[in-house]
């Protein structure tokens, strides 16, 4: 039946008469997009990072010593190094009397003689005692030289001469301890050494 059938317009049938251009003609003609091979693109970072590699090596040439740092470290001038341990002992020697005066213990060696004496100890007395007279020839100017009298005249019997002789001594040997503000007022507050030290001004006997 004619009625099934669709008829075409008018103006699709003015456009598919109508002979083709040759624009549309020479598109129709192009053949599939060709691929793009991209190993033949240089890639610059990649090229710099190569010449550095190869401006670079890796392990030495084998005409170069693997010693030259250390060959040239040996040559550097010792005179400063020995400038440096000059004054580091110039320091130390400086440094010896503030730390001797800091480490006297004649007071503890005094109570120690005393602790001794107290309980019977006869080897650890006669230690105390060596020990106080190694500190009163090195630290008789010390403070702690008045009050370690004081200790010794205080804590043991006046018949126990082990650390009385040798304080007495150590006044014989030196006058001027007296002139010290310290020790006057330690000799003034301690009766048993301000007897003994009249006793030996006055030439006589410590004992009688």
């Amino acid at each position: 039946m004619d009625y099934l059938k669709k008829t075409q317009s008018r103006r699709f049938s003015q456009r598919s008469s109508r002979p083709a251009s040759p624009l549309s003609l020479g598109f129709s003609k192009r053949g599939p997009p060709k691929k793009l091979n991209l190993a033949l693109v240089e890639d610059p970072l990649l090229a710099s990072m190569t010449a550095s590699n190869l401006s670079m090596p890796l392990t030495p040439p084998a005409d170069e010593p693997v010693l030259q740092n250390l060959d040239a470290s040996s040559k550097l001038p010792d005179t400063p190094m020995f400038d440096q341990f000059a004054i580091d002992e110039l320091e130390g020697e400086q440094s010896e009397p503030e730390l001797a005066m800091q480490s006297a213990h004649l007071v503890t060696h005094a109570k120690v003689y005393a602790i001794a004496e107290k309980y019977g100890i006869a080897g650890l007395k006669v230690i105390a005692q060596q020990k106080f007279v190694q500190e009163l020839d090195l630290h008789l100017d010390s403070p702690d030289f008045p009050e370690a009298c004081q200790e010794a005249y205080e804590s043991t019997f006046h018949t126990d001469r082990g650390l009385r002789d040798v304080i007495v001594q150590a006044f014989r040997a030196n006058p001027g301890l007296s002139l010290r503000p310290d020790v006057e007022m330690a000799v003034r507050e301690t009766p048993g050494l301000a007897f003994e030290l009249y006793r030996m001004a006055s030439g006589m006997p410590i004992t009688s």
